[in-house]
């Protein structure tokens, strides 16, 4: 075999160089094809869009003062007693008279978690007359009481169910009421002795409240009270007296509206 020439070495060699230099260009070409590629097929895939939690609502509280008024029912028991068997009749048998109620009413509420509790004073006018006759026909008078106006101061203790409250509620009351002998043969009935003073007593009531806003509370309640005797003394022309007494109660039912002034 001959020599190879000079000229024909060099020639190979630029050849191989060329294919060399082709084949790392198309090496270079091919990976940026397939990284344009993904990055195309990546942003075409659809992304998961963020999820919010809503946000925890507070309960709505209900501590602080309120004030408000109500109206209502009231159902009022009057128990005479003659004490002198001056009617022929020891023990007068009770009666009963239904009436109207308004009043008004205000306090402070303390809470914890569900827990509410706190203080209220109260006070309630009503037309509570009633009117007892002796079972002795040949008397001409009767017995009548007045119940007028009654407060009361009850400690208060409810369960919160949200916007939503019941509760219980005791304590001590007075009731106004005016108490009198009555002669029923003179047009108008000749009051023969009164007397109008405030007796001490016991109250409970039990309820329902629904806030209608952070502020404004609707109320339902039935309510008990029961008053101590008032007692009565009538002087006769012959100077015998005759003693009488009277117990009442009230049993309420009332729809109230209170504004609270409390934190929300």
């Amino acid at each position: 075999m001959g020599a190879l020439s000079l000229p024909s070495v060099t020639a190979e060699m630029n050849s191989q160089y060329r294919d060399m230099h082709m084949r790392k260009l198309l090496l270079t070409t091919a990976a940026l094809v397939a990284l344009a590629a993904d990055h195309s097929f990546a942003a075409d895939l659809p992304t998961k869009a963020p999820v919010y939690k809503a946000p925890i609502e507070a309960a709505p509280s209900w501590a602080g003062f309120y004030i408000g008024g109500q109206v209502g029912g009231a159902s009022v028991s009057t128990s005479f007693k003659d004490f002198d068997n001056s009617f022929d009749n020891a023990g007068l048998n009770g009666d009963r008279r239904l009436t109207w109620s308004a009043g008004l009413y205000g306090g402070f509420n303390l809470q914890h978690d569900s827990f509410v509790y706190g203080i209220e004073a109260a006070w309630s006018w009503l037309d509570g007359t009633v009117t007892s006759r002796p079972n002795n026909q040949s008397s001409r008078e009767l017995l009548r009481n007045r119940l007028t106006d009654y407060g009361s101061v009850k400690a208060r203790a409810g369960l919160a169910f949200g916007s939503t409250m019941v509760y219980v509620a005791a304590g001590p009351a007075w009731a106004g009421s005016r108490f009198t002998v009555n002669q029923t043969f003179s047009e108008p009935e000749n009051i023969l002795t009164s007397t109008r003073s405030y007796r001490v007593g016991l109250v409970g009531a039990t309820g329902v409240e629904h806030m209608l806003s952070p502020n404004w509370v609707l109320r339902g309640q039935v309510e008990y009270a029961q008053f101590q005797t008032q007692r009565l003394t009538r002087e006769s022309q012959s100077g015998s007296s005759d003693r009488f007494g009277q117990e009442s109660s009230v049993l309420s039912g009332t729809l109230g509206l209170s504004y609270k002034f409390g934190p929300r």
